[in-house]
């Protein structure tokens, strides 16, 4: 996942952490996988990366995982519900929900 920074200059000197939940797309009710914050120093693009296994507990499921002929029908699709704050001595420290990505198949 690859986040702009439009204003990274503006906040210069300050940190950014990105809070990411991983969600799998579900018929009535979706299931959070987990998540995980990533702290950067401000910069115009963060490059996110993570594994299932890095995620902290909020789901027992692996994304990909093998599933049963009974229960599939058809291609998983995952999400990520995202959002940020500015730590700093400019910032407020107030969360920004950005919402969530685009689904894609696994």
């Amino acid at each position: 996942m690859k986040v702009r920074d439009a204003w990274a200059k503006e906040y210069a000197g300050e940190q950014v952490a990105v809070k990411v939940e991983l969600k799998k797309s579900r018929f009535l009710v979706d299931k959070t996988i987990g998540t995980k914050t990533f702290v950067f120093n401000a910069a115009d693009v963060y490059d996110i990366d993570f594994t299932n296994e890095e995620m902290e507990a909020g789901g027992t499921e692996t994304v990909g995982a093998d599933e049963t002929a009974d229960n599939v029908r058809g291609t998983s699709k995952y999400y990520v519900k995202w959002g940020f704050t500015r730590l700093g001595n400019i910032s407020t420290g107030k969360y920004i929900d950005k919402g969530n990505s685009d689904k894609i198949a696994i």
